[in-house]
Order: structure tokens, then sequence, then C-alpha cells
């Protein structure tokens, strides 16, 4: 029995499982496509204008004359 020959057996033993296995990958891809959709939906609606902003930081005298 050659290669070729027990590549083709093994594919045929296979072949029953090919669907199968096709349909759970199709299902978990489906899955975590919508829990990233979702995500993406939800916090895309989020407003954080109720967060206060700190004051931004002092400018150190040393530094403002070298910029200039």
């Amino acid at each position: 029995m050659g290669p070729e020959q027990l590549m083709a057996t093994k594919m045929e033993i296979m072949k029953p499982y090919r669907r199968r296995n096709a349909m759970l990958g199709g299902a978990l891809i489906a899955g975590v496509a919508a829990v990233f959709v979702y995500s993406m939906y939800k916090t895309g609606t989020d407003e954080f204008d109720n967060i206060p902003m700190p004051p931004p930081p002092a400018v150190p005298e040393s530094t403002k004359s070298r910029q200039g």
C-alpha cells in the first residue's frame, strides 16, 4: 500500500466528520463574531461626558524659558 492509497483511505475514514467539523467551526466563528459586534455596539454608545477631567499639569518655569 503506497502513500497515496494511505492518504485516500484516511480521507475516506474522515469523510463523515468533515461536515460536522465545518459546522462546529462555523458556529464557533459566528459566536466569537457576535460577541465582538455586541461589545463594539455597547461600548460605542458610551458617553464619558460625566467624568470630570483633571486640570492640565503646570509647566515648570525652567521649562518655559527653554521653549521660547
